[in-house]
């Protein structure tokens, strides 16, 4: 029977997992046997199609040690583009790097997989020259497009290592005799590549018009809305717990899952009466009975909304959501929660108006339309990628 390890490395929360699981169904179905490797083991008990093969915890990188001292008593500096996030995490430094990419080749070598579908995970796709093929997974922004130099988000602040110091120092774990890569982009093309996202999602959109497929995991229109909200919040969010003040507040029927939520925090929200989920609860069926979806911009939570027709209500984290954030909102369909001074009166204000916005449900019901018909298959470009390898090393 074939065997494929499923890999993924950099990234946090439940998405390139929740990819993984998906990826591992559908390669199941095909007959091919799946190992997993993946940076938080603590997502698996909500992934049961992971866990159906043996699981790993997958190497990774840390912060390079020359940023080490500037870092301390301040934010970290905020990644404009691919190359300052590997930066950041050491991929611009050999010892670093070689630690990850030893890592990764000492589980290659033990499990002998067929093929590796990787999720994120520069440091495998390295260690996996010369010793499997790579099929590359990932949503718009974490599978940049195969152009020299990848765009980066903002031009206004210098990257943190050139490009050309990454690609040094990844030609230089690669195995003696390999060519050293053309360009960084070139890390993530593989044998074959599924971009598992919306083109609206895809902030590279303008190089690579059309080409995304849409998710994995396809959601269906569900007319059966209930009467209040559903919340996705991350705990280290700014002003997280104001944000679910305001929320109750609004006295609306509310769902929430909050991954890692203190005992505290669960008990104040089960005393108020609201329903708080202790895993991940089932997407379709979490948005589909609620009016409004409530989240922090992570692309699984925004496309599956937009799929099924809900309009949201965004309070982004970082640069990826912000553009996630920004294009439904330009598309009529999302809002952005409010900032500045009484965050509780704020969010509070900011749900009862979406709740009441017929201009915004319509939107999101247009969208979904519109995203429902969209003609990419992401599982069907995963399994064509598949059988062209398996028949490749058959």
């Amino acid at each position: 029977m074939t065997l494929a390890l499923l890999g993924a490395e950099l990234g946090s929360g439940f998405g390139h997992a929740a990819r993984l699981a998906t990826t591992a169904e559908t390669l199941g179905s095909m007959g091919v046997a799946t190992v997993a490797a993946l940076p938080d083991l603590s997502v698996l008990e909500a992934f049961p199609a992971l866990t159906a093969g043996r699981v790993f915890a997958a190497p990774r990188g840390r912060r390079p040690g020359r940023f080490q001292q500037a870092l301390i008593g301040r934010p970290p500096p905020r990644a404009a583009g691919m190359s300052d996030i590997l930066a950041l995490n050491g991929y611009g430094e050999p010892d670093i790097l070689s630690g990850v990419v030893r890592g990764w080749r000492a589980l290659i070598d033990q499990l002998k997989p067929d093929l590796i579908v990787s999720d994120y995970a520069p440091g495998l796709n390295l260690a996996a020259c010369g010793r499997a093929p790579v099929i590359c997974v990932g949503n718009g922004f974490t599978l940049p497009p195969l152009v020299s130099p990848i765009p980066r988000q903002s031009v206004a602040r210098p990257p943190v290592l050139s490009e050309h110091d990454l690609v040094e120092a990844m030609s230089s774990v690669l195995p003696a005799g390999a060519p050293p890569l053309a360009s960084l982009a070139a890390v993530f093309e593989g044998e074959g590549r599924c971009l598992t996202c919306f083109p609206m999602f895809d902030p590279y959109q303008v190089w690579r018009p059309g080409e995304g497929e849409g998710p994995l995991q396809r959601r269906e229109a569900n007319d059966q809305r209930g009467d209040g909200v559903f919340a996705y919040l991350n705990l280290a969010a700014p002003d997280i717990e104001d944000m679910l003040f305001g929320i109750v507040a609004a006295g609306v029927p509310t769902r929430v899952f909050i991954p890692e939520a203190p005992r505290a925090m669960l008990a104040y929200l089960d005393e108020v009466g609201v329903r708080a989920d202790i895993r991940p609860p089932e997407l379709a069926e979490a948005i589909g009975n609620a009016r409004l979806v409530i989240h922090h911009g992570g692309l699984g939570v925004a496309q599956a909304a937009a799929e099924i027709g809900r309009p949201q209500l965004i309070a982004p984290t970082d640069a990826e959501k912000d553009f996630t954030a920004n294009q439904l909102k330009n598309a009529g369909a999302a809002r952005l929660l409010g900032t500045g001074k009484d965050p509780i009166i704020r969010a509070e204000s900011d749900v009862r108006e979406a709740l009441n916005a017929p201009e915004l449900t319509a939107a999101a019901r247009g969208l979904g339309e519109a995203l429902r018909a969209h003609a990419g298959d992401a599982r069907g470009r995963l399994e064509t990628l598949v059988d062209e390898v398996r028949r490749r090393v058959a």
